[in-house]
């Protein structure tokens, strides 16, 4: 795609360049419709050990997010690889509304290590527009327009994608909380919750929540 950013390809180790090539794969399935951003967050996005998930970030147009998750879930499938984790995902009222509030290093450092692999100007524009991106990371203050970061009317969603929203969010937060439940008998820190609305969908783990606490409490 145009839009990979793949500069430090050279500086990557071998294993973190194929978890985004997994990534990349899924995305080629998926396609970009109804998306405002695509990528790769989490430990891929740093670097990777051999077990962990690549965890997916998506960003989508007002009012689609639950349209394009189901599609993600279905092309999840279709693909066959366990290993891509929907963790991340929020419509464009919802993304605007975050990057405007205030938030730990933890939480600046993630999103600046995140991978894009599509929409790469619109995020650089939520990034170098984010109070709490340019407090932690000064050098990432605006220097140039990337032009508009919304492009829908807030608080509007098409009657599909609140279906949607009524028919999968259960059934997402009922088999979410049984894999939690598994992965906390393994490990503590496994154990996670789901944080879910019509704008946004994503997993807060209790290992993300103490390391949040942990690096907070180092500053």
């Amino acid at each position: 795609y145009s839009e990979v950013i793949m500069i430090l390809n050279a500086e990557m180790s071998a294993l973190k360049l194929e978890k985004i090539h997994q990534a990349e794969i899924f995305f080629d399935h998926m396609g970009s419709k109804d998306l405002r951003f695509f990528g790769i967050a989490g430990s891929v996005s740093y670097e990777p050990e051999s077990l962990d998930d690549v965890d997916i970030f998506m960003i989508t147009d007002q009012g689609k997010l639950w349209k394009v998750l189901l599609k993600a879930f279905i092309t999840r499938r279709r693909v066959g690889n366990e290993a891509i984790c929907i963790s991340l995902t929020m419509d464009e009222t919802y993304a605007s509304d975050l990057f405007n509030r205030d938030a730990e290093y933890v939480v600046a450092s993630d999103a600046v290590h995140v991978i894009p692999l599509f929409g790469a100007p619109y995020y650089e524009a939520l990034l170098t527009t984010s109070p709490f991106i340019v407090k932690y990371f000064p050098s990432r203050r605006k220097t140039q327009e990337y032009g508009s970061s919304s492009s829908g009317s807030h608080g509007m969603f098409p009657l599909l994608n609140y279906l949607i929203f009524i028919l999968l969010a259960p059934y997402l937060i009922i088999r979410s909380l049984r894999n939690s439940r598994i992965l906390s008998r393994i490990n503590e820190e496994g154990a996670f919750q789901v944080r879910t609305g019509i704008h946004h969908f994503y997993f807060d783990s209790v290992k993300y929540r103490s390391l949040k606490n942990k690096k907070e409490g180092n500053l």
